[in-house]
């Protein structure tokens, strides 16, 4: 346990490994004497199990997607001993639209077309090194988005004095909250059932699926907003603050469909034209560790979700 607060605005946190949990995909290809390359992806500027893909690239917002693009296209270029085997590509376009302006809006929907040109550049410049064959592109999303709006809020001082917290981390639509020494019925009394839109759990309580119990990091009390609902600390925030609710949001139940991600796959290894069931994207890492020939690091996944992906 450490005293600190992780958030990915932080340079300093991110490159720090003691914040990454799990073993990426990249770790694993490296130690299996595989090269790895990540062109802006969470964890990748960190020393994750002292290991960093080959080549990687310090995130930067501004850099243009088609500088991203033909930097993939560089590397799945260099000659076979230099090339690397596993490459991550991150667009921030439709995350950061949906934020600011709300999943249905007509700023999403031009996000959704310059990622769209983005990934036709990469495919096209895949066909044109005759590398159709050989390469497998996986475009998948990490989550989905739900409108949010400043009438549709939830404001933890409403129901609870701030006094009994030592400490509350998180934000809309989750907090976690530390009570004081003693404080943690008296918390959890103050908030649970208090509001229809509002899910309050102790720790030991929380749903398995979030795998939530056994991990250090997780408060004594934690509070999630439905969707289309957001967590305010403080009615003082919502007042002074009323645009920061206003646009989109993530983080809720992901059993909830509007939480739902994307994937889609094309290349050699996967089935064309086949429409998968819904699967968690748990699973990806196995799937791609199978792909690539990889003995996969411990995880929830299991390759049996998305075997029905794969060419026989």
């Amino acid at each position: 346990m450490f005293d600190a607060s992780f958030r990915m605005s932080d340079s300093a946190a991110v490159t720090d490994a003691r914040w990454w949990g799990g073993e990426p995909l990249w770790v694993t290809a490296e130690k299996q004497h595989r090269l790895a390359a990540a062109f802006f992806w969470p964890g990748s500027e960190a020393a994750i199990e002292g290991v960093r893909p080959q080549y990687w690239e310090r995130y930067d917002s501004r850099v243009p997607n088609a500088t991203r693009v033909r930097q993939v296209l560089a590397w799945l270029a260099l000659p076979v001993e230099r090339r690397p085997s596993f490459v991550t590509l991150y667009f921030s376009d439709v995350d950061h639209a949906g934020h600011e302006s709300g999943p249905g809006s007509p700023e999403v929907a031009a996000a959704v077309l310059r990622v769209d040109s983005a990934v036709g550049m990469l495919l096209d410049g895949i066909a044109r090194g005759g590398l159709r064959s050989t390469v497998d592109v996986i475009v998948v999303s990490d989550h989905g988005m739900s409108p949010t709006t400043p009438d549709s809020v939830v404001v933890l001082d409403d129901y609870l004095s701030l006094a009994l917290l030592a400490r509350s981390v998180g934000g809309n639509p989750l907090f976690g909250l530390w009570p004081r020494p003693g404080m943690e019925d008296s918390v959890y009394r103050a908030l649970y059932g208090k509001h229809p839109h509002l899910a309050v759990w102790r720790k030991a309580e929380t749903p398995a699926r979030f795998h939530y119990r056994d991990n250090r990091r997780i408060s004594p009390i934690l509070a999630l907003a439905d969707p289309g609902w957001s967590v305010a600390l403080r009615r003082s925030d919502l007042l002074q603050h009323p645009e920061a609710l206003r646009g989109g949001a993530h983080g809720y139940d992901d059993t909830v469909s509007v939480m739902r991600a994307i994937f889609l796959a094309s290349g050699p290894a996967f089935r064309s034209g086949y429409v998968a069931p819904t699967f968690r994207n748990i699973h990806i890492y196995d799937l791609i560790a199978g792909v690539l020939g990889l003995t996969p690091a411990s995880n929830d996944g299991s390759p049996d979700s998305t075997a029905a992906l794969l060419r026989r």
